[in-house]
């Protein structure tokens, strides 16, 4: 799995029941073994359908005359649907076969963002040192890992104890794509990887975050956005791939209010929710589904009051139940406290004016 990510135990505090228990569990072997599609995998080969044929069968008639009828043609695939029996919606819904009501993308745009970023990488800032060269970073026990569905693990040896019952999740950056250019570990789109132990069994399930940078790259099928660590390195590489985010900002194709950052930096539990954190954008709530699947929620803003990104380190009160967090900035104020109550509402932000420089906080 990835590593350089933060741990979280919900739903039970197991520790305890965890000591001087011998056991061990066999992980699912292609939790192990599956490596993403960029580095090794190749997917299976598409259906091949020559033609296809939709036809609707006439309301007064169940059969066919041979003499009308069409024979498709060898390895083609012949779709039949019966007719609608509600007139009023047969008559609301009757479109040719042929209608599209889906304008198709402009290409030309892309291809030509996509030439752009090829010139950045390959000749203004390419990634000449192997600490940068994602071909080595990510490599060996840093390599990425694919997405698992709930998988049930084999207990080898011992047995779990049966009133042993919660889930641990972990976090870390993960990236879906090999990225073009210089790469940082900490630039990974992030990835939760789940182990649900409850009735004498454990279910291991690794799925990304879908904030709104992974899926937007993920449709398109390529990185789109610069990393925050790696990608922005001098003055030329800033001002070029600066400038390409704002090409595909004002083509459409990027819409920054949607939130740009990733979510792979830790977990936080408060409010009666969990949410996946990281410094560059909003929280995004998550949770584990009764099937044992790992499901995003969303982007969360607080009702609209938390307009910019936070710590994602909060230090929470195991007993009153609030999250006290903070946000830093490069303009004043530097420096910006607030807190959630025990309900996951938040407070009002407190500036901290006393903070005369901007800082990385750690």
């Amino acid at each position: 799995m990835d590593a350089s990510s933060s741990s979280f135990l919900s739903v039970n505090q197991t520790s305890k029941l965890l000591a001087g228990t011998s056991m061990a569990m066999a992980i699912p072997k292609s939790a192990v073994t599956a490596t993403p599609s960029f580095l090794s995998r190749r997917r299976p080969p598409p259906l091949n359908v020559s033609s296809a044929r939709i036809e609707e069968k006439s309301r007064n008639s169940t059969t066919r005359s041979p003499a009308t009828s069409r024979t498709s043609r060898p390895g083609s695939t012949t779709t039949t649907l019966p007719a609608a029996t509600n007139s009023s919606a047969q008559s609301t819904r009757k479109y040719p076969a042929n209608d599209r009501r889906v304008a198709e993308p402009n290409l030309q745009p892309i291809m030509i963002f996509n030439v752009l970023e090829d010139v950045i990488n390959n000749f203004i800032d390419p990634p000449l040192r192997p600490s940068v060269d994602p071909r080595y970073v990510l490599s060996d026990n840093f390599a990425p890992v694919d997405e698992l569905p709930p998988t049930e693990c084999e207990v080898i040896h011992g047995s779990l104890p049966s009133c042993l019952d919660g889930a641990y999740i972990r976090n870390g950056p993960n990236p879906q794509f090999l990225p073009r250019g210089p790469y940082h570990l900490f630039d990974g789109d992030g990835m939760l990887h789940s182990v649900r132990i409850s009735q004498g069994k454990a279910t291991l399930c690794s799925r990304y975050i879908k904030t709104y940078k992974y899926t937007l790259e993920r449709d398109a099928g390529a990185p789109l956005l610069p990393n925050v660590f790696s990608g922005f390195n001098g003055l030329a590489a800033s001002a070029a791939r600066g400038a390409l985010s704002a090409f595909r900002i004002l083509a459409g194709q990027v819409n920054p209010a949607n939130g740009i950052g990733l979510a792979n930096t830790s977990l936080a539990y408060f409010g009666n929710r969990l949410y996946a954190l990281g410094e560059s954008d909003l929280p995004y709530a998550v949770r584990l589904t009764s099937n044992e699947d790992i499901e995003t929620l969303g982007r969360q803003d607080f009702d609209g009051k938390l307009l910019m990104s936070m710590t994602a380190h909060p230090k929470i009160d195991l007993e009153t139940g609030e999250a006290f967090a903070f946000r830093s900035g490069p303009v004043p104020p530097f420096l910006t406290y607030f807190r959630f109550d025990g309900n996951g509402n938040k407070q009002p932000d407190v500036p901290i004016f006393s903070m005369t420089r901007p800082l990385f906080p750690p």
